[in-house]
């Protein structure tokens, strides 16, 4: 038996997500299934982990997108993430602490679901508002 908060316990659930991706590649199985999904590809795959130890995400918001959205649901997700790239780039200064922060986010998204917490979506959108926002300021920043 895994114990589900280690390295191996998030491969049998990454695992039990990408098999129901093969299963439902264009629209995944909807929001409201995956968890049902999940717990039934665990039995079907015959997971190592502890039954009372079952995750209630898949860990990994990219494979969590698709097992549940499919392809076309992906498309959307991964979209807004290179829509706000692209808005980066025309902020009137060169913001690398943004740019930093949206790398630090988009790598966090492989081994964390924080697109299913409440906190993950309050941070996404504080700083989707600031680059937004910054974007059409005209400001300009002294440099002595």
């Amino acid at each position: 038996m895994l114990a589900i908060f280690s390295i191996s316990g998030r491969f049998e659930t990454w695992k039990a997500a990408y098999h129901i991706f093969e299963d439902h590649p264009i629209f995944g199985v909807g929001a409201g299934d995956l968890q049902e999904a999940i717990e039934a590809q665990y039995k079907i795959d015959n997971t190592r982990l502890m039954r009372e130890e079952t995750l209630p995400n898949c860990h990994n918001q990219y494979l969590e997108t698709l097992a549940a959205h499919g392809l076309i649901g992906f498309f959307f997700f991964i979209t807004l993430f290179v829509l706000l790239i692209q808005r980066i780039k025309y902020l009137p200064v060169n913001n690398y602490i943004l740019l930093a922060f949206v790398t630090i986010f988009v790598s966090a998204l492989m081994v964390e679901s924080l697109f299913e917490r409440q906190a993950g979506i309050t941070l996404f959108l504080f700083v989707f508002y600031l680059i937004k926002n910054n974007a059409n300021c005209k400001c300009k920043i002294a440099v002595n």
